[in-house]
């Protein structure tokens, strides 16, 4: 999967916004990647242009069935620093799914030199639906 967005300012015509993303899955694993563009915009706080990248993968745990492995990564183009690291460990059965998560930001990252520990759980409905 592939996508991109863009945002114009309604009186410059110039890009205000703009993203591109990919998305690549095969037998469990997963691999994604994404390009973000903010023009600057003092009226925001955005005092400079802003280009970031991000990465990040998903693989099985071997031997385990419905466990997942992630990492991702994320870089400040512009002003040469990273923005975020993160890794965490999930299942999912199709019916309910949990997992935590930890991340840590880097000093350009709207909440600056942060460290997250992030649980999450889902219980899905027949429907496909979720609580």
């Amino acid at each position: 999967n592939t996508g991109a967005k863009v945002q114009i300012h309604p009186s410059t015509g110039k890009v205000a916004r703009g993203g591109v993303l990919g998305s690549w899955r095969l037998n469990g694993y997963n691999l994604n990647d994404r390009y973000l563009y903010v023009a600057a915009n003092p009226d925001r706080g955005v005092l400079a242009d802003q280009h970031e990248v991000e990465g990040g993968y998903t693989v099985p745990v071997p031997f385990v069935d419905y466990w997942s492995f992630d990492a991702f990564t994320g870089w400040d183009i512009a002003s040469r620093q990273w923005l975020i690291n993160g890794a965490g460990l999930h299942y999912n059965d199709g019916y309910l799914a949990y997992g935590v998560d930890v991340d840590a930001t880097g000093p350009t990252n709207t909440t600056p030199n942060d460290f997250r520990v992030l649980v999450s759980y889902k219980l899905k409905g027949l429907g496909g639906g979720s609580f």
